[in-house]
């Protein structure tokens, strides 16, 4: 696991939560909508007993908001940077020896495209760009 290589900033008497889950948990956090640290120990401790069923891990409770904070601004972005680089580079390299494509997606939503009014929601871009060719594609969806 790439996460685990990423130097810890804690004492060790300060180490409740390991380094590696409290990353990988505030990544799927951002990535499922939160923007907080308070947004990213709400979505810990609604999907505790799975994160711990699934990772093998024993944790009573999430940590708390400030302690979130406090781990993820005294890492190092360079070594966060290094790591995530890594974890590409792996990524494409397995792709390679695999014969198997990776696509990157992302969603948008149109700005001004939603008319309260009208009750007429907001108009979608969904774009799907192929990492090893540089190809992307586009789709409008109009709900």
């Amino acid at each position: 696991m790439h996460l685990g290589t990423i130097r810890d900033p804690r004492r060790a008497e300060g180490k409740l939560y390991q380094l590696p889950y409290v990353l990988l948990f505030s990544i799927l956090a951002i990535v499922t909508g939160a923007n907080s640290y308070r947004g990213i120990r709400t979505f810990i401790k609604v999907h505790l007993k799975r994160l711990n069923k699934a990772f093998k891990i024993g944790w009573k409770r999430p940590p708390a908001h400030t302690a979130i904070r406090y781990i993820l601004q005294g890492l190092d972005p360079a070594d966060v940077e290094k790591v995530f680089r890594e974890h590409a580079a792996d990524l494409n390299s397995s792709e390679a020896a695999t014969g198997t494509r990776i696509l990157a997606f992302d969603g948008k939503a149109l700005k001004g495209s939603f008319d309260a009014f009208n009750d007429a929601k907001a108009r979608q871009i969904l774009s799907a760009f192929c990492c090893r060719y540089g190809v992307g594609a586009g789709a409008y969806r109009d709900r």
